[in-house]
């Protein structure tokens, strides 16, 4: 399964020590996860803001090494401008161009969508708990 992970999802991962299950799947060849340099660096600003400091997240080199590491990394072109927060629509182009089956995110106005269509696949919208239930982690 093609998997694309919002980067709230990434954080509450790491918040919760539960990153490690999502980790050994990929590992495993379970999930094929997709990344972007945008992600990345969206994920490294937010963990980076003071009011999640206090969470001892990774560095922005430890998390570029995990990314580097369990994720492949693709710089889609940018098409998507239908995301009801225009600064996700890149989620949207990276999902599109890796056939992606799954955008696994905590945002709920993305959530809503339930389904994207692409014209060589759907892409389903889900939550963590979802993805992890699709993946046999325990919750």
């Amino acid at each position: 399964m093609n998997a694309v992970l919002d980067a709230n999802v990434w954080l509450s991962l790491l918040i919760s020590n539960k990153l490690f299950p999502v980790l050994q799947a990929a590992a495993a060849d379970r999930v094929q996860i997709f990344s972007s340099p945008t992600l990345l660096a969206e994920v490294c600003d937010v963990a980076g803001r003071e009011k999640l400091r206090r969470y001892l997240l990774p560095s922005p080199q430890e998390m570029s090494d995990i990314f580097r590491d369990f994720t492949i990394s693709c710089e889609p072109l940018l098409f998507f401008s239908d995301a009801p927060d225009p600064n996700d629509n890149y989620l949207f182009d990276l999902c599109r161009e890796t056939s992606a089956a799954v955008l696994v995110t905590g945002d709920k106005p993305l959530l809503r969508l339930a389904n994207v269509h692409f014209a060589t696949h759907t892409t389903t919208i889900i939550a963590l708990a979802a993805f992890r239930q699709r993946l046999n982690i325990p919750s």
